[in-house]
């Protein structure tokens, strides 16, 4: 069953990622800053959030199959993500794994506080939740969020993981934006020794 499933999503992915193009072009074409809008925005932010459930499940069942592991973490870098990573996304991934029969796997949310410095090029983490101080070598962290322009946000936040115990290769970035300069960042950055 969980191949039948994860095939037809790989059929699906070219869909769903001209879905979030589409989303967001729509998030961005929405005029106000009131609570319609913030409605608005925040009911697109959810549909992209659960696209981009679909989008990582191939990543987190192979990982998860590959290392016997027993969680996945939605991980949310403060700002935006907390947009993403959301009790709906939660709930939305915890059904597809379900439905795959990953009964066994848990779902934790972790959070970061990642503060940037642009102009030195550098960014730090100052707030860590769900991770610190346990054993993480069963899980597989999920990497959310908003935009990934120039990589920086997104190589601190998977760095900090993989100091607790999460390899590169247990982690998927989802980023409703990807500019290449990110792209070659974190390509450049997060690649574990073998």
């Amino acid at each position: 069953m969980a191949g039948d499933v994860l095939q037809i999503t790989e059929l699906k992915r070219e869909e769903l990622m001209a879905q979030q193009f589409d989303l967001a072009l729509q998030f961005y074409a929405i005029a106000g800053d009131d609570d319609l809008s913030r409605q608005q925005h925040r009911e697109i932010t959810q549909k992209m959030a659960v696209n981009a459930v679909d989008l990582a499940l191939p990543a987190i069942v192979e990982s998860v199959n590959a290392g016997d592991l027993q969680t996945v973490a939605l991980v949310a870098p403060l700002r935006g993500a907390l947009a993403l990573v959301t009790p709906e996304t939660k709930t939305y991934l915890r059904e597809q794994l379900d439905k795959l029969g990953y009964h066994h796997v848990g779902i934790e949310l972790w959070a970061q506080g990642i503060k940037r410095h642009p102009e030195e090029n550098r960014a730090e983490v100052y707030f860590e939740y769900g991770y610190d101080g346990k054993d993480n070598s069963a899980t597989h962290a999920v990497i959310m969020d908003w935009g990934i322009a120039t990589g920086l946000t997104t190589v601190v936040s998977a760095k900090a993981l993989k100091e607790v115990g999460v390899d590169y290769g247990r982690m998927t970035v989802i980023g409703m934006a990807l500019a290449e300069k990110g792209r070659a960042l974190i390509e450049a950055n997060c690649v574990d020794g073998d």
